[in-house]
């Protein structure tokens, strides 16, 4: 399997449609994607899970053996956002 950390976004969403075309759909996808548009970025992919953030240690914690590379794309791009 094949982790895309913010799949959602415009960058992750295209990574995942290059790895659908190279043959792997065994993909999960990670992302905050609440109402958002970013559903739409990946509703042509082809993918095993889609995961919410808080999700993925639990996740991983049981197939992390069976995950053969993580591409970690998410971040907060807002400016505005505050910790």
């Amino acid at each position: 399997m094949l982790v895309v950390t913010g799949g959602g976004g415009f960058i992750g969403s295209v990574l995942a449609a290059e790895l659908n075309e190279a043959g792997h759909a065994d993909l999960v996808i990670v992302d905050h994607f609440g109402s958002g548009d970013k559903w739409r970025n990946i509703a042509k992919r082809e993918f095993a899970e889609i995961l919410p953030i808080d999700g993925l240690l639990p996740w991983l914690e049981r197939f992390g053996g069976e995950v053969e590379a993580v591409f970690h794309l998410g971040a907060i791009s807002a400016t505005t956002f505050t910790d």
